[in-house]
């Protein structure tokens, strides 16, 4: 019997204690031949604001004009009717 010379070794294994690599299954277990693969090389990059500034800025005009329009509005509102309590209370007040 073959597997009684390799002493209790399946061929594989026979094989590669002897030196012998398997051409079915390739070296597995080996890392000579193998090797990691390179990093991809990027170029340098370099962050341009003056590019994204204006966009965020123009966003967020778009988002908050309408908003702070409305409160401006609304503090007009506010003088206008404390103006109008305030000349009422003196019209009142006149006439006792």
């Amino acid at each position: 019997m073959a597997s009684k010379s390799r002493s209790g070794l399946s061929q594989r294994e026979y094989d590669l204690k002897m030196g012998k690599t398997s051409s079915l299954g390739g070296s597995k277990g080996s890392s000579g031949s193998l090797s990691a693969p390179k990093a991809p090389s990027y170029g340098s990059f370099k962050f341009d604001s003056s590019k994204l500034v204006p966009q965020y800025q123009a966003e967020a005009a778009s988002i908050y004009n309408p908003q702070i329009q409305q409160i401006q509005g609304l503090q007009d509102l506010t003088k206008a009717q404390a103006k109008d309590a305030t000349s009422r209370l003196t019209m009142s007040s006149a006439s006792f």
